[in-house]
Parts: structure tokens; C-alpha cells; sequence
């Protein structure tokens, strides 16, 4: 995998990764977010906007709020850099967590708006619990909530289901490494298209277990946002962030 993954124009650790230092520098050091605080605000919005307008859709359906590990994958057939690829979606799932919770406690600590991110949290919850419920179920036993877990649930018609992951995007690329843009996808690896799935493994866990415990530590008894069903009518969900991660 090491060596497909170069084979991409931008992986997804290296998103969490600036998101998670740009959130520790404007929380931990008041001097380089007094200095940089608008640069490193821009900077973290433009990587934000690239997760889940690139990597991801946010929902509550099969696939949806489930992380994508690689965009631009090299497909192992022909070499196109066409896929958008699935892997250890849970650990990548686990990341996304503790950037939403870090992320609610700075925006309401800063008096701002919760709702957006409020809501991702609730559907990244809902993937894990989505995820257990039909973990036993690729094995032909009944589904149950008990912790275990498939790597993701995402269909193989995920991208034909979702165009928004293409956005306005018109180029299928040749090698543009040092650009940073996105190119279009039209294929998808993911364990659940596959014919055998896969339980998660102890190095996901570790990275899933780190999410739940900074969602447990900064978001909320009683978080709310407010959703609008397919009528065009509007109704505020609640929930308590920090019990359901505990529960999980």
C-alpha cells in the first residue's frame, strides 16, 4: 500500500495532520495565533472544505461520514489515477472525530456558530454505530451492537450516488503531484465492494479509541443543530456527544 499511496496527489493524514497543528497552535500558543491567527484560520478552512468536499459525504446513508483514505489512487487494473480508495477507514474515521471535537470546543469557546460541525460529529457517530450494527451481518449472523466492527460500509455505486465528490472538477489527470488539485474520480476500492470483509484490526481501534476520547473530553451533554428533512422543513436534533462516545 506504501507504494500506491505515493501514487496520489494528497493523502489524507496529511489533512489531519495540518488541521489538528493549525488547531494546537491557535489553542496552545496565544502569541502565533495572535500573529498568524487569520492565515492559519484561512488555512485551516481551505483543508476542512477539502475533506469533506473531496474525501467524503456527510450523512447518515451506507458510506456516508466514512472517511476515503486515498483520492486519485493509481487504479491496479490500467494505472488511471481515477479511484478513490477506502483502506483502514476507521482509523481515518478516528482522526475525523478528534478534529470535530477539538474543533466544537474552540468554536464555542470562541463564542461562534456549532451547528455545522455539531452535526458532522452526529453522523460521524451514527458511522460507527452504523458500522457495528452490521458488522455480523457479512457473516450471515443477525446484527447486533457490540463493538464489532466493519472498516465501512460504502457501496461500490458510491461515486455515480454522490457527484457532489467530483464537484466542478472536468480533468481526469496525468501526474500533477505538486499541484495539491484534485482530479476526478470514477472508480472505488472499499472493503465492503470487495467479496470478503474485514473486521477492523488493533491499530485501528488505537485510532478510533483517540477520537472517542477527545469527543468524550471536548464536545457536549447536550449538543444540538438543526436539520432539514426532504419536505424543506426544519427541526433541531439533540444529543449527548460525550455519553454516546463513552457507550461506543
Amino acid at each position: 500500500m506504501c507504494g500506491k499511496a505515493k501514487n496520489c496527489f494528497f493523502g489524507i493524514m496529511k489533512i489531519y495532520g495540518w488541521i489538528l497543528c493549525i488547531l494546537f497552535c491557535v489553542s496552545g500558543d496565544r502569541s502565533m495565533a495572535q500573529d498568524n491567527g487569520p492565515m492559519l484560520a484561512e488555512k485551516y478552512k481551505h483543508y476542512r472544505q477539502r475533506l469533506t468536499s473531496y474525501y467524503m459525504v456527510v450523512g447518515a446513508g451506507p458510506g456516508e461520514s466514512i472517511p476515503a483514505g486515498i483520492r486519485n489512487l493509481r487504479s491496479w487494473d490500467n494505472g488511471d489515477a481515477v479511484a478513490l480508495h477506502w483502506g483502514d477507514a476507521t482509523l481515518y474515521l478516528g482522526w475525523y472525530l478528534g478534529v470535530l471535537a477539538t474543533e466544537y470546543h474552540l468554536q464555542k469557546a470562541a463564542g461562534g456558530s456549532t451547528d455545522v460541525t455539531a452535526r458532522e460529529l452526529y453522523y460521524a457517530l451514527h458511522a460507527l454505530d452504523r458500522l457495528d450494527s452490521v458488522a455480523e451481518t457479512k457473516w450471515n449472523l443477525p446484527g447486533k451492537l457490540d463493538g464489532l466492527l466493519v472498516r465501512d460500509d460504502v457501496p461500490a455505486d458510491f461515486i455515480s450516488l454522490h457527484p457532489s465528490l467530483n464537484g466542478r472538477l472536468t480533468h481526469t489527470p496525468p501526474w500533477l503531484a505538486r499541484t495539491g488539485s484534485p482530479g476526478m474520480v470514477s472508480r472505488l476500492y472499499s472493503d465492503h465492494s470487495e467479496s470478503r470483509p474485514h473486521a477492523f484490526s488493533q491499530d485501528q481501534i488505537c485510532h478510533l479509541l483517540m477520537g472517542l476520547a477527545l469527543t468524550k473530553k471536548f464536545a457536549d451533554t447536550d449538543m444540538q443543530f438543526v436539520i432539514t428533512d426532504r419536505h424543506a422543513e426544519t427541526h433541531s436534533e439533540r444529543y449527548n456527544a460525550q455519553a454516546w462516545a463513552q457507550a461506543i
